[in-house]
């Protein structure tokens, strides 16, 4: 379902059973200034059962379609830059501002009013607590809270509500994360 107020430019895929609120934007050009003259972008992948809240914006990728995995929420008042790859199951809080080329993998929560750093990683089920900045990778499994943000532990209850122990989350995440963290261009 797509609301009657939400703006969808061209470039932008929707799969199956994706919801998309009020007032939201989707594939607007980025804020780069490459794209000031209506460059077109590589757009925006809206993966099956993704839910997009209310008047939440998503910028149109630069060198590769902004993505917003499979079965991940993304809540009202948030802002997700260009380029930037949300894995499955993951949440983004509201009003949370991802600058561009920032990855979330799978599973990973990011509560409400964070704000990240470009080209930052946040690992698979890790945690960030509300209002937290966040300006450098987050390893799987881990929770971080803070201006800047820092670890405080692990995410128990995220891995716990997934059916992980944290050991689990470590061995099957680190290799993807490394490579992500390497991978920044």
């Amino acid at each position: 379902m797509i609301h009657e107020t939400a703006i969808i430019y061209p470039g932008v895929e929707i799969e199956d059973d994706v919801y998309v609120g009020a007032y939201s934007i989707i594939g607007s050009p980025p804020e780069h200034r490459e794209y000031y003259d209506g460059k077109e972008t590589k757009g925006v992948v809206l993966k099956r059962g993704s839910r997009i809240f209310e008047f939440v914006t998503i910028h149109g990728g630069t060198k590769n379609p902004t993505v917003i995995g499979e079965g991940s929420a993304v809540f009202n008042k948030t802002h997700i830059g260009h380029d930037c790859i949300i894995g499955r199951g993951a949440t983004i809080g509201g009003s949370c501002s991802l600058a561009g080329h920032t990855q979330v993998m799978d599973g990973a929560n990011v509560s409400g009013k964070t704000c990240t750093f470009q080209r930052v990683v946040i690992g698979a089920y890790s945690f960030i607590g509300g209002m937290s900045f966040v300006t450098r990778d987050v390893p799987p499994g881990e929770k971080w809270l803070g201006l800047p943000a820092r670890s405080i532990g692990h995410n128990e209850i995220g891995l716990e509500r997934s059916g992980l122990t944290y050991d689990f989350c470590v061995e099957t995440y680190t290799k993807e994360f490394e490579r992500l963290v390497n991978d920044k261009g």
